[in-house]
Parts: structure tokens; C-alpha cells; sequence
């Protein structure tokens, strides 16, 4: 559901929905949203949840938007990369993945989702370059599961996914250039 409402959103946002610049007003604006189609909206829920074995990444635990609508309880976390860093965004958004996961196996909600939102076309287009990383988030049917090792600087840290995802398969589609020119959004759900 909370996916489904995502997507309508981003592609056909309401006339009000302003620019998105970065993960803040990405965050402010979807609220805004959640809030006039009659969800409850908590900012920065402070979840202190446990992760699984292996993982060594510093723990989350203020999740970006906690949204609840007839008893559904609902993780959202947010990406809004304007400044490169190509791979480690991509593990980042692992790790917020590890962390709507963790939510939802503490119980603390139902479901979740991951969401990203660029227009930056190397994080979906193959331009010849790249990491095993890359691949994840540009090649459908090249799922991502388990330990998920830093990919750059030092590699001394890893998040583990419990689920599967095949990442590259969950770019939406072109979002409305009223929010981000030329975006696109990529959304992860976890169940």
C-alpha cells in the first residue's frame, strides 16, 4: 500500500508539492502528503532495533518518516543523492534497507520501504564504469541478499539483508519535473 501511494506520488504529485533539492524537503514534502491523505506522520522516530549477525555498520536509529493509517504501521527511509559518491550512496541505501528490515522483524512496523529519489543517471544507466555495486542497482535479476561489503575507502564495514531484492527492477518511472527535473525513484519494499 504504502508503496503503491509512494509512486503515485513522486509521478503526479499534488499541485502544492514544491521542489525537492535534498533528503529534507524530499522528507517535508512527503509528510505534508501522508498527512492530507490521512496518514499520521512521526519525524525521526528514534528505533533502537537489533541487527543481524555480521553486520559492523555503525546502527541506525532515527528512522526519516514512521507513518501509521487504520493500525498499519509503516518505516520510510529516504535518499536524495546531489553529490555523487556514487557507491557508497548505493551501500548507504543498503543499509537503509538493513534498517526498514530490522524495523520490521522487531515488530515495530508492518512493512517498509527504501526510497530513493535522483536525477542522476549513474545510479540506473550503465556507463560503461563501475562496481560490483553499480551492477546491483543497473542489471535486473542481479539481486542483492546477505553481507554487503563497503565498497570504497576502507572496507572495513558491511551490512547483512535478510531479504532479497532485486534493486535494479524497483526504478519508478521519470517523476514529475515539477519536483526533481529529469528523476527518477527507486523504491524498495520490505515486507
Amino acid at each position: 500500500m504504502i508503496a503503491a501511494w509512494l509512486k503515485e506520488f513522486l509521478v503526479a504529485p499534488p499541485a502544492a508539492v514544491g521542489p525537492i533539492s535534498n533528503e529534507r524537503s524530499l522528507q517535508l514534502e512527503l509528510a505534508v502528503g501522508f498527512r492530507e491523505a490521512g496518514f499520521q506522520v512521526e519525524f525521526e522516530k528514534c528505533l533502537r532495533v537489533p541487527r543481524l549477525h555480521g553486520s559492523t555498520l555503525k546502527p541506525k536509529i532515527n528512522l526519516d518518516l514512521f507513518v501509521t493509517m487504520d493500525g498499519k504501521r509503516y518505516a520510510v527511509e529516504l535518499k536524495v543523492p546531489v553529490n555523487g559518491q556514487h557507491p557508497e550512496t548505493m551501500y548507504a541505501f543498503c543499509a537503509d534497507i538493513e534498517f526498514v528490515e530490522a524495523i520490521v522483524r522487531a515488530g515495530e512496523a508492518d512493512s517498509g520501504v527504501a526510497l530513493m529519489l535522483t536525477d542522476d543517471d549513474v545510479f540506473w544507466r550503465d556507463s560503461g564504469r563501475g562496481s560490483w555495486i553499480h551492477n546491483h542497482f543497473r542489471v535486473a535479476g542481479l539481486p542483492v541478499t546477505g553481507p554487503i561489503q563497503r565498497p570504497t575507502g576502507a572496507k572495513d564495514s558491511r551490512v547483512v539483508l535478510a531479504g532479497i531484492y532485486d534493486i535494479a527492477s524497483c526504478w519508478g518511472p521519470i517523476c514529475s519535473d515539477r519536483l526533481l527535473p529529469e528523476s527518477r525513484c527507486l523504491i524498495v519494499e520490505v515486507a
